[in-house]
């Protein structure tokens, strides 16, 4: 996986785009994740929504963070709150906040393509998904979702008439597909960073400081001894790993590298290997929410602490403990932001600014929850810490 591209500071400098601008607040996306919930029928009408406390173990957010977000359904007729009863949702009035954004005079609509996950299965891309519809409705624009297996989007001289789109975002395409869409002249953003020879505009995710961020916590926790669990493409990122130890003392050694899947028999055969490492880490850093999900499932059926044996970090945004059912410390990135960057590179296409190579690069953050405790403590800080981004 490249990352030798242009920084985002340098792209926002050439794009005029402001992320501080893009972000959304916690209780914004917390309050566009349960709406959109509502919405596609996990909670009916008269049905209690999980409690403040509930909502606060699920996604490690704090108090005024939770209440913050119910009051806004509420104010917005979605739910009702009533004091010693709980929050419920109103009967026929459980409207999308972002389901649908105006369309323009003209019908422009924009797309999605994914290869692999329906937004409703996985909370990242929903949320992702909620940051395009956010951001192409602030432009008079309508947003839609279209799978593409295997990476085949299909990209010919008709794509967009044939899809009735004006143009599209992308992640896991093949590169020819790419190539395609430049040569006729088709808006489009990628989103995943790969072929860094083709001249794409991009938003992708800062893995390099994804990495620094984790590992950096786990050493500052007092764990000498870490692993990293991934996939074959971040297993390439070994020039970051390097980065980040030689600036560490001469007794702290390298990472030792594990290699998983998505499935839970690579998950138990990650644990394995684990146990089988000399001396066993006491610090793991996970690469990917589907492979934290799984890996942490088979900590727990081996019986293995967490974080008391192992304190391990994940990857992914702020509802990945919510997907993996656990209070996670993760390295997050924010999903609405990733979404309305990409909107706003392909509306500027679209006015006439052709893709030229530019990146954007979304900065993470890590939020220390219960599954990273200092070596030797056994127990995580009672509430989420926020580090400061570096």
């Amino acid at each position: 996986m490249e990352l030798s591209a242009p920084s985002s500071s340098d792209a926002d400098a050439d794009l005029g785009l402001d992320l501080k601008a893009l972000a959304v607040p916690k209780w914004k996306s917390l309050q566009v994740y349960l709406e959109r919930k509502i919405h596609g029928g996990a909670f009916a009408p008269e049905n209690r929504l999980p409690t403040e406390k509930e909502l606060m173990s699920q996604f490690g957010y704090s108090y005024g963070t939770v209440s913050r977000a119910l009051r806004a359904l509420a104010e917005a007729g979605v739910v009702e709150r009533t004091r010693g009863r709980g929050t419920f949702v109103v009967e026929g009035r459980a409207a999308p906040a972002v389901s649908q954004s105006a369309a323009r005079p003209d019908g422009q609509t924009l797309a999605f393509f994914h290869c692999r996950i329906s937004p409703d299965f996985h909370p990242y891309y929903s949320a992702l998904l909620d940051g395009f519809i956010l951001a192409a409705g602030q432009h008079g624009m309508s947003m839609k979702f279209v799978t593409a297996p295997e990476g085949n989007v299909g990209v010919t001289e008709n794509f967009l008439e044939r899809h009735g789109i004006a143009g599209f975002a992308c992640q896991h395409a093949r590169p020819g597909e790419y190539r395609r869409a430049l040569q006729f002249r088709i808006p489009v953003v990628d989103l995943t960073g790969w072929y860094p020879q083709i001249p794409l505009d991009r938003v992708v995710e800062d893995h390099g400081e994804e990495l620094r961020m984790g590992f950096r916590h786990l050493l500052e926790l007092g764990h000498k001894h870490v692993a990293f669990l991934g996939k074959s493409p971040w297993l390439s990122l070994g020039h970051e790993l390097a980065e980040v130890f030689d600036c560490t003392p001469p007794n702290v050694p390298v990472p030792q590298l594990l290699v998983g899947g998505w499935s839970p028999e690579h998950a138990r055969r990650a644990v394995e290997r684990w146990k089988q490492l000399e001396p066993r880490p006491t610090g793991l850093f996970v690469a990917d929410d589907f492979l934290l999900m799984n890996f942490m499932r088979e900590l727990e059926a081996e019986g293995v602490a967490v974080p008391g044996e192992l304190s391990v970090v994940g990857r992914g945004s702020s509802l990945s403990s919510q997907f993996i059912g656990q209070s996670m410390t993760m390295v997050e990135q924010d999903p609405l932001v990733v979404g309305r960057a990409a909107i706003e590179l392909l509306v500027r296409q679209l006015n006439g600014a052709p893709p030229a190579g530019r990146v954007v690069r979304i900065p993470p953050v890590l939020v220390q929850r219960a599954s990273t405790a200092p070596l030797g403590a056994g127990t995580a800080p009672a509430q989420p810490v926020i580090s400061s981004r570096s």
